[in-house]
């Protein structure tokens, strides 16, 4: 089964990049972008922010995939 995210654990930064345009248009729809820092395309997420954001991705049907 293909993902429209993908989580990677750096330490004290989560990266979720999106894989998908449902996981971009996702992230562009509920994310405030121009506050919100990216690496590599990905977005950096700090820990305390991360479970209220993959709740968000699952109860809108988008698949995860975690390191």
């Amino acid at each position: 089964m293909s993902c429209d995210v993908h989580l990677s654990f750096h330490g004290s930064i989560m990266l979720l990049s999106p894989d998908t345009q449902a996981a971009r248009d996702w992230i562009e729809a509920h994310i405030d972008t121009e506050e919100a820092q990216f690496w590599a395309g990905a977005l950096a997420v700090e820990p305390r922010y991360l479970d209220p954001i993959l709740e968000g991705l699952r109860e809108d049907g988008l698949r995860i995939d975690t390191e």
